[in-house]
C-alpha cells in the first residue's frame, strides 16, 4: 500500500491537504484513492473560498488478463463567497487602511455554489486468448469488446440574502433573496468493438 498526506498553511489561514491512499489488495483487486481540500479565507469581507475533491477507483482483472473492470467515483464542490469588490477605492488608494478586513465592500452575504458528482463504469473483454500467437486470426476481426457507462450531477446556485443591492441594478421578482441554480444530469452509455490491442 501507498499513502500520502501532505497539509500546508500559508497566509490568512489559508490550507491545503491533500491525501492519497493506493493499495493492490489482490493480483486481481486495485483500490486508490484522492482527496483534496483547499480553503482560502480572503483578504478582504466575504471572499472566502472552499474547495474539496474526491476521486476513487476500484478495478479488477482476471488471472488471464482478458478481462478488465474499473468503477470510478468523481465528487468536486467549491464554495466561493462574492464581494463584487470594495464599496469605495479611496480607502485601498491611499493607504490608509492597515487591515483590509475591515474595508466595505459591495456584497456583504453573497455567495455560490459549483458541485459536480459522478459514476463511471468501464470494462474491456479480450475476444482473444493471450497466447501470443498474433497471427491465429485475420487483423480485421475485432480483438475487444468494450463497453462503458457513466452518470454525472451538475449544480450550480447563487445566494444573496439582500437583494436590493445597486450593484443588480433592477430586482427581477423578490427583492428580500436571490436564490439563482442551474442543473444538468447527464447518462453516457457506449459499446465498441475494436480489433486494436488491449
Amino acid at each position: 500500500p501507498y499513502t500520502h498526506l501532505a497539509y500546508t498553511s500559508g497566509a490568512g489561514k489559508e490550507q491545503h491537504l491533500n491525501l492519497t491512499h493506493a493499495q493492490q489488495f489482490t493480483p486481481q483487486w486495485y483500490f486508490s484513492t484522492d482527496f483534496r481540500l483547499i480553503s482560502a479565507p480572503g483578504n478582504y469581507q466575504n471572499q472566502r473560498n472552499d474547495l474539496n475533491t474526491l476521486v476513487s477507483k476500484l478495478e479488477y482483472n482476471t488471472r488471464n488478463h482478458r478481462y478488465h473492470a474499473m468503477l470510478a467515483f468523481g465528487h468536486y464542490k467549491y464554495r466561493n463567497r462574492h464581494n463584487g469588490g470594495i464599496l469605495n477605492d479611496s480607502l485601498f488608494l491611499s493607504n490608509s487602511e492597515s487591515d483590509p478586513g475591515v474595508i466595505p465592500v459591495n456584497l456583504a452575504s453573497a455567495s455560490s455554489v459549483n458541485r459536480n458528482t459522478g459514476w463511471v463504469l468501464r470494462h474491456r473483454l479480450s475476444l482473444r486468448k493471450s497466447d501470443g500467437n498474433t497471427d491465429a486470426a485475420p487483423a480485421w476481426l475485432p480483438r475487444t469488446l468494450s463497453h462503458m457507462a457513466s452518470v454525472s450531477n451538475q449544480y450550480r446556485n447563487y445566494l444573496d440574502s439582500d437583494p436590493g443591492n445597486d450593484i443588480y441594478g433592477a430586482i427581477l421578482k423578490d427583492s428580500t433573496t436571490t436564490f439563482d441554480s442551474t442543473g444538468l444530469r447527464l447518462f453516457t452509455n457506449t459499446v465498441s468493438l475494436t480489433n486494436a490491442g488491449t
